[in-house]
């Protein structure tokens, strides 16, 4: 797809933990269920969960930056549990004996702590057509953009242009019931 590239250059030093990684996420996905459908039905149910908290509110550009946060947190969970995968002691999970942590921006710019730097990393974001990628990648402060005052460092662009390998890219978020409304019905429903 265009603007993601996939990594193809197995030649990095992380390459082989990677792809371990990427096995053991698309053999726990369900047989009948792409990885599309996987990631994209597990983000849309994170926000409508995190939408449903408010009343009046059915798009994610609706909710604050608190809650914004939130969808990460939850989407963490919901993979987590969905692909049946333990907590790690230093990371998010554990998958395929690797500790793995996930990152979530609505933005595809990761933001990366220092304590992140060297571990693998479950990206899952969407871009501004509310389009979803996740990818798989590991950080280092070299390859990474500057840091800002909290000390993390971006993955933006550059960074996933060189260096993510892709299970998800550019894929439509589904919309939720609401949000496929026409306007008027919408506002008639939201009116009581």
């Amino acid at each position: 797809m265009p603007g993601l590239p996939d990594v193809t250059n197995r030649d990095q030093p992380d390459a082989a933990a990677i792809e371990e990684v990427r096995a053991e996420i698309l053999r726990r996905i369900p047989r009948r269920v792409t990885p599309e459908a996987f990631f994209t039905g597990l983000v849309r149910r994170a926000i409508d969960e995190i939408l449903t908290l408010s009343p009046r509110r059915f798009r994610q550009d609706d909710l604050d930056a608190p809650e914004q946060t939130y969808i990460g947190t939850r989407s963490e969970i919901l993979i987590r549990e969905a692909l049946d995968v333990g907590i790690g002691t230093r990371a998010d999970t554990i998958i395929a004996g690797h500790e793995v942590d996930l990152k979530w921006s609505k933005s595809l710019n990761w933001m990366i702590g220092p304590e992140n730097l060297g571990t693998i990393c479950l990206g899952v974001g969407t871009d501004k057509n509310q389009e979803l990628s996740v990818g798989l990648f590991v950080p280092y402060a070299d390859r990474l953009g500057a840091q800002n005052r909290d000390k993390k460092y971006g993955a933006g662009a550059t960074f996933r242009a060189k260096y993510v390998r892709w299970l998800v890219q550019q894929t439509p978020l589904p919309k939720n019931f609401i949000e496929s409304l026409p306007d008027a019905m919408r506002e008639q429903i939201m009116a009581g």
